[in-house]
């Protein structure tokens, strides 16, 4: 018994190179080759596409729900102004939302967002203008127990901007004063018009957070 397992196994296992060959590597290639073996490599690949393309899906809308924030749009107009358009979706992550911010890297926009006119699972557009230079726009929500932070948010913003303000106009003042006027004037007049345009944004963003809070 045990001999003649040993003994087939040993006409099996290759003792040369020309063995290995015949009884190894040419079954292996007929295999590999053969359309059964092509066929289930296609039929797991296709599977793992599908797993993968479920999970991906899953979560990307994981992140868009958690976000609550999709298909944000912007357009630019003229001036450093751009308008932004935005889906706000309602569920589970979103039930206390009051608010979208809207931000880039020269100014914020508080949007009211009502939640009670969206349906669970359902998203609504809204839209505003911010000041914005290239691709710098983005989308946050904010629940009521933020405002408050973003009020003194803004309190700090509009100082510092007045300051700002300030200071470019007195640089102004003294490079005329001196004869300076395309060299250095032009840029600080157009900085400055700029700190005005972002300070009436931020005042009015401020009256929008405090209508937030007292409504």
């Amino acid at each position: 018994m045990i001999y003649d397992i040993l003994h087939n196994i040993e006409k099996i296992v290759p003792h040369d190179m020309k063995e290995t060959r015949s009884k190894v590597l040419v079954p292996a290639y007929r295999f590999v080759t053969s359309a059964n073996f092509i066929l289930g490599i296609i039929v797991v690949i296709m599977i793992l596409a599908v797993v993968l393309f479920q999970y991906s899906f899953a979560y990307e809308q994981e992140a868009i729900d958690r976000n609550g924030i999709k298909n944000i749009v912007t357009t630019d107009l003229n001036h450093s102004a751009t308008s932004v358009i935005f889906e706000y979706c309602s569920n589970k992550y979103t039930r206390d939302i009051v608010g979208a911010l809207v931000t880039s890297n020269l100014d914020a926009v508080p949007v009211p967002v009502k939640t009670d006119n969206i349906p669970y699972r359902k998203c609504a557009v809204y839209g505003t203008s911010i000041l914005a230079e290239s691709d710098t726009v983005g989308v946050t929500l904010f629940e009521q127990n933020r405002v408050d932070a973003l009020i003194s948010s803004f309190n700090t913003k509009i100082h510092d901007l007045k300051n700002a303000l300030t200071s470019t106009e007195q640089k102004i003042s003294t490079y005329k004063k001196i004869g300076y006027f395309d060299d250095k004037v032009h840029p600080l007049e157009q900085q400055s018009k700029l700190l005005e345009k972002q300070i009436k944004s931020a005042q009015s963003g401020l009256k929008t957070l405090i209508a937030m809070k007292n409504s």
